[in-house]
């Protein structure tokens, strides 16, 4: 456990966030306490991420300005699909 004044938490609660993770360890002050739990992504998670690094850098990849450029994009898809 890692007891800190509410103050200092504020000031930096980056570095005391990071030191929770690192460590797992509860930060407290004395308004409340965060704990932080490392959390381990599972295969599906993994994949995906390795799938979103691919299409990064795949410059072929399809790539949208907004929103709404995707979405029309898939409405055409879609209406491929339909005839």
């Amino acid at each position: 456990m890692c007891v800190v004044s509410a103050e200092a938490f504020y000031k930096d609660p980056k570095s005391y966030l990071l030191r929770a993770q690192r460590e797992n360890i509860t930060v407290v002050t004395d308004v409340g306490s965060f704990l932080i739990q490392p959390r381990i992504p599972n295969a599906e998670t993994i994949a995906a991420l390795e799938e979103g690094d691919m299409l990064l850098k795949d410059p072929n990849a399809k790539r949208y300005n907004s929103v709404e450029e995707l979405f029309a994009d898939m409405d055409t898809e879609l209406a491929k699909e339909d005839n």
